[in-house]
């Protein structure tokens, strides 16, 4: 049994189906915005970004989007501002990932463009570019809907750039190559609370 089914059955025997439920609906609405915004800036540019499917708003793709929305509604915030954060955060992963992608060589998808699939470098430029953008349509849409304001849209997108690049650092160390092995106390420490830690920061950042 993988590990989103074992979640979905302590839901119903504790009770909170329709708390998941609920939760799965704002999901499907944060990323709907983020499609939506990117669609638009795209639009009239030569790359076009297709039509959503299901699994782009599956639970099993977004897993730790899910976690993030949870700790949002146990701590009390509201649906309106839940949704945002969700959305906001899409385009902190779309930047990681695309920043990992280069790093790494390889391509993990935040956008489905028409672009050629061998095209990885550049979709991964694509999806960096489009998400730094999407996050500055979201933040406007906050402070217009009166959910933000001026001091909070500007702290929100100086203190994302931030939270990222202190994971961002860790990474960039590990460039020049690793000299030694790690203890797994060391590991802990120096490593995951840096690349992993922090970066589960960053849509706490925003608040």
């Amino acid at each position: 049994m993988d590990i989103i089914q074992q979640i979905k059955n302590i839901a119903d025997k504790k009770g909170i189906h329709n708390t998941f439920k609920t939760l799965n609906e704002e999901l499907h609405e944060a990323l709907f915005i983020y499609w939506d915004i990117a669609t638009q800036i795209l639009n009239k540019s030569g790359i076009n970004v297709l039509a959503t499917t299901p699994e782009y708003f599956s639970i099993e793709r977004n897993f730790f989007s899910v976690l993030f929305l949870y700790s949002y509604f146990r701590s009390g915030i509201s649906k309106s501002r839940r949704v945002l954060y969700a959305a906001v955060n899409q385009c902190l992963r779309g930047m990681v990932t695309g920043c990992d992608n280069i790093l790494d060589n390889e391509y993990k998808k935040t956008l489905e463009t028409d672009l050629p699939e061998k095209a990885t470098r550049f979709r991964s430029v694509l999806d960096i570019m489009v998400s730094d953008r999407v996050l500055f349509a979201i933040l406007q849409k906050g402070y217009l809907a009166d959910e933000l304001n001026s001091d909070q849209v500007q702290a929100a997108s100086f203190e994302s750039l931030r939270t990222l690049a202190k994971s961002g650092a860790q990474e960039a160390s590990e460039e020049c190559g690793v000299g030694e092995i790690l203890s797994p106390e060391n590991i802990l420490s120096k490593i995951h609370h840096y690349k992993t830690g922090i970066l589960f920061q960053s849509p706490w950042a925003l608040r």
